[in-house]
């Protein structure tokens, strides 16, 4: 997870080993070394190598620690304000911590009651104690969402919840019985039925239940009705399971952003939809620690359509810690929680590479121009880009930057932020050769003659009228209806039923 933090925040030659990390730039580093007296940090500046004095018991607390650092500076490239964001005084430390002053040392204690932990940092420095103090009962796969948003010292202490350390229970399966209704005494078991040994919880009663179990490449969300149990979603890891229970059983207090100009479910910008005949699958690339996440769910048993809104609600709540769900969901009666962001639509690399590559011209507006560049920044920084795309779109920046060059004109804001991201090495690349963008962009590549062929939801759709099958295309303000094969594939009436999603073959006679 640091490694992907220090690559994000342009830390490309940091060290992170298991004994040492190591960051920064050709002047000013810094380095976390594991020796027995602790995790201690060192400072090199020209040359000159110091001790802070900051020393960590854990190196958990450590990683934190660094984790900490780097998110201020993803804070002020996203333009968010780092002077506030995170404690600054010792006598303002969160419930659950602790703060003495001796001499020049200040030593920052979290405890735990269940089970019983003690893990001790001390610095000579009393605002950077204040700053772990913040983060010191969070978990580092937190720290990055909280850190990002615009009142993150409250984020931090919602996500400051408690975490089980069993591995015979899910990660939070304390806040999540609470939220869900189950008896504080015993959060993951039901009356009178046997716990299975792969269950890591359960929630419900005797008749229906939602169970959390290891599957054979995952994680299971299973429902039992009345002794009959199925799978209804699988997930990669076992908190994206959490999340989808949030999902089913606090369905009506998640609202989702809507765009009325798409007819699709609406998944949020970053989410890939990779969906067949036979289930529906997301995928998307963890915020945390950069790896490719999916969720699954199955075509469900007629009568039992609703896992789907659930899957998707579940999309945009997919960064958010789930101990923070659980405290915005139980903080206040019925508490409605609205995830930020767009809905996201997804387009093939020859889609992408098409709205990328128009030039400044070729746009609607200056608006849409600058929205389909920072598109792009965006999938290359978060390492999102389809390799396919990547040659293309460096040529035509290369492009567009010598012709304003040579041309004697100002080279335009929008490329010139473009232009450093393709001068050295390619980045890592999606394993995919689709990416989940803003709409805007999908418009400016249907716009200019390509349409997003079925699989790609879902900027085109297409409807049998009549004899002929009908495309029509999102214009950006309505849809536009275009016969035959014009703006892609025809479909013929069977299949045009599924992909729109009507409840039967003969709706239409």
């Amino acid at each position: 997870m640091l490694r992907n933090l220090l690559a994000r925040v342009g830390f490309d030659d940091a060290t992170v080993q298991p004994d040492r990390v190591e960051f920064g730039d050709l002047e000013t580093r810094f380095r976390y070394d594991v020796l027995p007296e602790g995790v201690v940090e060192r400072g090199f500046s020209r040359g000159v190598v110091t001790e802070t004095g900051t020393v960590f018991d854990a190196p958990e607390d450590a990683a934190r620690y660094i984790a900490l650092q780097a998110v201020r500076e993803l804070r002020a490239a996203e333009g968010l304000s780092t002077e506030e964001w995170v404690r600054r005084t010792v006598d303002d430390v969160p419930a659950g911590t602790s703060a003495t002053v001796d001499g020049s040392v200040v030593t920052v204690t979290r405890t735990s009651d269940d089970p019983p932990e003690q893990s001790r940092f001390s610095v000579r420095r009393s605002r950077d104690a204040a700053a772990f103090a913040t983060v010191a009962n969070v978990e580092l796969e937190s720290i990055v969402w909280c850190g990002l948003q615009a009142d993150s010292i409250r984020a931090f202490e919602l996500a400051g919840g408690p975490r089980e350390l069993s591995t015979d229970d899910a990660p939070h399966a304390p806040a999540l019985g609470h939220l869900t209704g189950n008896r504080p005494d015993a959060p993951a078991t039901l009356d009178g039925i046997r716990r299975g040994p792969e269950t890591l919880f359960e929630c419900g009663d005797h008749e229906v239940a939602l169970l959390i179990d290891r599957g054979p490449t995952g994680v299971d969300l299973i429902e039992r009705s009345r002794g009959t149990e199925s799978v209804v979603a699988s997930c990669s890891h076992v908190d994206d399971a959490e999340r989808l229970v949030i999902a089913f059983r606090r369905s009506t207090d998640i609202t989702i952003p809507l765009d009325a100009s798409l007819a699709c479910p609406q998944l949020p910008v970053g989410v890939v939809d990779a969906s067949d005949d036979a289930a529906a699958v997301f995928t998307w690339r963890s915020l945390a620690d950069g790896e490719t996440r999916w969720v699954r769910r199955l075509v469900p048993p007629s009568g039992r359509s609703f896992a789907s809104a659930a899957v998707v609600r579940m999309m945009w709540l997919r960064d958010i810690p789930v101990n923070a769900i659980v405290a915005m969901l139980v903080e206040h009666d019925r508490a409605r929680l609205q995830p930020a962001g767009r809905p996201g639509v997804t387009l093939s690399a020859e889609a992408l590479v098409r709205a990328f590559t128009r030039g400044r011209t070729g746009y609607r507006d200056d608006a849409q121009s600058s929205i389909v560049c920072a598109e792009l920044r965006r999938l290359v920084v978060e390492n999102l880009l389809p390799e396919a795309c990547w040659e293309p779109v460096r040529s035509a920046v290369h492009g567009t930057h010598m012709d304003s060059w040579s041309s004697g004109l100002p080279v335009d804001d929008r490329y010139e932020r473009l232009w450093p991201l393709f001068e050295g090495a390619p980045p890592p690349f999606t394993d995919t050769d689709v990416a989940s963008v803003d709409p805007e962009v999908a418009v400016a590549a249907v716009e200019y003659g390509v349409t997003v062929v079925s699989g790609e939801p879902r900027v085109t759709r297409r409807v049998p009228f009549g004899a002929e099958p009908v495309i029509e295309v999102w214009g950006g303000s309505s849809w536009l209806a275009r016969p035959g094969i014009a703006f892609g594939r025809p479909l013929d009436r069977p299949a045009a039923v599924r992909l729109a999603g009507w409840p039967r073959p003969d709706a239409f006679g």
